[in-house]
């Protein structure tokens, strides 16, 4: 006979152990729940990331129209001349005839037969002027004419006759100053008398005064810093238009190599731009 035994069942739980069970349960789901409301450690939903993408697109796109705007200004703004000097502001001031004449600035043979051809060049220093000397349009010549520029074409010009601010120069300029090169040969622009000449490191430095009577009046031509030994003429001497004066230097009062040329006319000062303008090809 077997012996029977009851159904065994677990024991009730206790308040006790209620109480234990709630206790060790709520830090856990604290836990869990906390990690739930941490932004950074959950996934985001497909709003938030469609919202992301968006901003990143936006961000891309402002950055690149930032960019492309920069570039666009940069290439269309005109440059600002570096080195810019009175020479450049002397030649923009002077309206381009029609008749003038741009030609190269160099010694290259092809530049040289231009010139040759277009002035007509008939000594052998005005062809060594073209070949050699820095051209602009800053004026016509004639070599034709009985008055002519000092220079067989035009070239650069700096001070202007006129009045002017500068340390340790005249407040009033008496003549024009010209900047073909170092060494170009100066021509006599009429024919005349020399006056005067002189060697000298200051004032003039080595220069030439000339006599001429043009339309009746009598004009003085003065040529200016001229080289070292390039004195050409001597007082007395009889020159004719397009005779050798000298070279271009940079002699007594001078800060580089150019021509100062001045005009009188019946003993008083003029402007020798407006006069030789005036006067040449007539």
């Amino acid at each position: 006979m077997h012996d029977t035994h009851p159904p065994s069942h677990p024991p009730l739980p206790t308040r006790r152990s209620v109480r234990r069970e709630v206790a060790t349960s709520a830090p856990r789901r604290q836990r869990l729940a906390g990690r739930g409301k941490n932004p950074a450690s959950r996934r985001p939903s497909a709003v938030e990331a469609d919202t992301r993408r968006g901003v990143r697109r936006s961000l891309i796109s402002t950055v690149a129209v930032t960019f492309v705007t920069a570039l666009a200004v940069a290439t269309s703004l005109p440059a600002v001349a570096v080195g810019s000097n009175h020479t450049e502001e002397v030649l923009a001031g002077f309206a381009a005839a029609g008749d003038t004449q741009e030609l190269s600035v160099g010694a290259s043979g092809a530049a040289a037969q231009i010139a040759r051809d277009n002035y007509g060049a008939s000594t052998p220093a005005q062809i060594v002027a073209l070949e050699t000397m820095r051209l602009a349009p800053t004026f016509v010549n004639d070599l034709t004419s009985a008055v002519q520029w000092p220079f067989p074409a035009g070239v650069p010009l700096s001070d202007m006759y006129g009045p002017r601010s500068c340390n340790g120069c005249a407040p009033f300029h008496k003549g024009i100053d010209m900047l073909p090169g170092e060494g170009t040969p100066i021509q006599v622009i009429a024919d005349g008398t020399v006056l005067e000449t002189g060697e000298s490191d200051s004032g003039f430095g080595n220069f030439a005064i000339i006599e001429h009577f043009v339309d009746g009046k009598r004009i003085t031509t003065l040529y200016a810093h001229m080289q070292w030994g390039s004195l050409q003429v001597v007082p007395g001497q009889a020159v004719s238009v397009g005779d050798g004066v000298g070279r271009v230097g940079s002699t007594g009062l001078s800060t580089g190599p150019h021509l100062h040329f001045e005009v009188t006319e019946d003993g008083d000062s003029v402007d020798p731009y407006e006069w030789l303008t005036e006067k040449v090809g007539r």
